[in-house]
């Protein structure tokens, strides 16, 4: 997990969110655009293009009313403190956040809550997308 730059890319989605922005630019890292096309999968942005200027152009998805898909986008895992989560753990933070997506860091790489849950691994928890 790169360090620094996660969470200047929920920073700007959480910003660009509350001020409807159509689209953003951010810094086309492997982390940056696995995490769009685990959004793009799940229906928060419309799609994504690569520019030429080593940076990656996200269409945001708003629904009728200009509310967007999402809440927030919260980083739960940091640096300075590291949240890990056996499946046990996912089950409870899926039955007290029923209405939250969590993306966790696996030794088979960023999956779903769903997905860890489906395949009984656990990891370290990244992010809690609320719905």
């Amino acid at each position: 997990m790169n360090g620094s730059s996660i969470p200047i890319f929920l920073a700007k989605l959480n910003i660009a969110k509350r001020g409807h922005f159509a689209t953003l630019k951010i810094n086309n890292t492997k982390t940056n655009l696995k995490l769009i096309e685990m959004f793009e999968e799940i229906g928060i942005i419309r799609g994504y293009h690569i520019l030429d200027d080593d940076r990656i152009k996200v269409f945001f998805r708003y629904i009728e009313g200009s509310f967007g898909i999402f809440a927030k986008i919260i980083q739960i895992s940091k640096s300075g403190r590291r949240v890990y989560a056996d499946v046990l753990d996912l089950y409870r933070l899926k039955k007290k956040w029923g209405n939250s997506i969590f993306i966790v860091s696996t030794s088979y790489g960023l999956m779903f809550d769903g997905d860890c849950l489906r395949n009984n691994i656990g990891g370290e928890v990244i992010i809690q997308i609320v719905m």
